[in-house]
């Protein structure tokens, strides 16, 4: 996609997606993502610096990602790391900001994949959705209590403590998403930072929401890897027909608002993936 600066297109929403995959499972959640917004999306993809583009990438128009209708390749191409994506997600707004309109910011993974529609009514019903919570035994605390940077955020916002939620399928109001951004860069920039590495969007963008006290939903994306489970085809059906409900877990989500899965295999002919692109094309 090569928006015309002059005149921006307007979206009700804006994906953001840090991948570092193979083109073709890029292109597979492109599809699945077009798909379930009804095409009223634009999707910010952040290709990580270590990302081997393939020559068939340009050759062959069934992986060419680069060119898709309504996607937008990030220029700034950082290394993706485990335990800190927040400068990514920062960087896709900035840049979508700068070449597209859009209302809402929803931040997925690129092992997210969607099951059913409505996501994007309650998008534009709640505003803004994130799971800000305690958690006094996350195997983060020790290294994230030693982040400077965030303990200046957090004198400076007011808060005492610092607040979790899974960041996949959070999503935010545009203007909220740009004050939130504001602070951030107040007390953290990547590359300059010599703070310890942990997952950072997991811990700013809630802190920040709780202490903007704004009205808000819940992530649209479940995790299972937020109580050590992986997807099972279980999970995959309960969802996709709104029925799912894990007791331990019901402090971070809406059951009944739940749209997209977390934690796909990265294979395309992977059984989990042929069983989701069946189900977009109603033969299961």
């Amino acid at each position: 996609m090569n928006p015309d600066k002059s005149k921006k297109m307007k979206y009700k929403v804006c994906i953001s997606i840090p991948v570092h995959e193979a083109p073709d499972i890029v292109v597979d959640q492109i599809n699945n993502l077009r798909f379930y917004y009804n095409n009223e999306c634009v999707i910010v993809i952040h290709i990580s610096r270590g990302f081997k583009m393939p020559d068939e990438i340009f050759s062959d128009r069934a992986y060419n990602f680069i060119d898709m209708e309504d996607v937008i390749v990030n220029p700034y191409s950082y290394p993706t790391q485990w335990g800190d994506l927040m400068y990514l997600h920062n960087s896709n707004f900035r840049h979508a900001c700068s070449v597209v309109d859009f209302d809402y910011f929803v931040l997925h993974a690129s092992n997210d994949l969607y099951l059913r529609h409505g996501s994007i009514n309650y998008i534009e019903r709640r505003q803004n959705g994130v799971s800000p919570h305690l958690f006094e035994a996350w195997h983060w605390n020790p290294i994230m209590e030693k982040d400077n940077e965030l303990k200046k955020l957090l004198q400076y916002v007011g808060c005492k403590k610092a607040y979790l939620s899974p960041v996949e399928g959070t999503f935010y109001k545009k203007e909220t998403f740009t004050q939130m951004l504001d602070l951030i860069d107040n007390f953290y920039c990547y590359g300059e930072s010599n703070q310890p590495l942990y997952p950072r969007e997991e811990v700013f963008y809630p802190t920040l929401m709780k202490a903007m006290e704004e009205d808000h939903g819940t992530p649209i994306a479940y995790g299972p890897h937020t109580i050590g489970d992986k997807i099972t085809m279980d999970t995959v059906f309960q969802i996709r027909y709104g029925v799912y409900h894990n007791p331990k877990t019901e402090h971070l989500y809406d059951f009944s608002t739940l749209y997209a899965l977390k934690g796909f295999p990265r294979e395309y002919n992977n059984l989990y993936r042929v069983i989701v692109r069946r189900l977009m094309e109603q033969v299961i």
